[in-house]
């Protein structure tokens, strides 16, 4: 089971499950709020993600899970564990960070306020989106370094 970070869905692991071994089930969630699931006006608190993941497993009758979580589905993921440690037979937890000190937490939210922000940008258009995401900082260089696996980000 993948749970994704802060700005991403469940698509974010796509290329990973094309690589799993087919006799394994590969789940990748949308947290609430994200992808496809819906928007409530509130309770996006880690807990409240853990209890989502309680309720899918329910629902797919999945008795032990390995979790992975990115970013802040790696805190899910420690939620969730400390909730229901007995549905988790391992963990990956992939650029989650550890105990911090209020002081670390200040700089980390501040190194994240850009991303914060975009959670309530709209596009009125999958060209506007392409345009916006084409001069953000952290994939700019990638279309010009691997067009082929970029096409319809490339820069003319």
């Amino acid at each position: 089971m993948a749970v994704h970070g802060l700005i991403a869905n469940g698509r974010s692991f796509d290329a990973i499950a094309s690589e799993i071994n087919s006799a394994c089930e590969f789940y990748a969630l949308d947290l609430r709020g994200r992808g496809r699931r819906q928007k409530p006006a509130k309770d996006y608190s880690l807990f409240r993600h853990a209890s989502d993941i309680e309720a899918l497993l329910a629902d797919l009758a999945l008795n032990k899970v390995i979790l992975m979580g990115h970013s802040l589905g790696g805190y899910v993921c420690l939620a969730f564990c400390h909730l229901r440690p007995d549905l988790v037979e391992k963990m990956i937890l992939m650029d989650a960070g550890a105990d911090l000190t209020p002081e670390q937490w200040g700089k980390v939210t501040a190194g994240i306020k850009p991303s914060l922000d975009l959670l309530d940008k709209n596009f009125s258009s999958i060209g506007e989106y392409l345009n916006f995401v084409k001069r953000a900082p952290f994939l700019n260089p990638l279309p010009f370094l691997f067009p082929c696996l970029f096409p319809r980000l490339a820069l003319n």
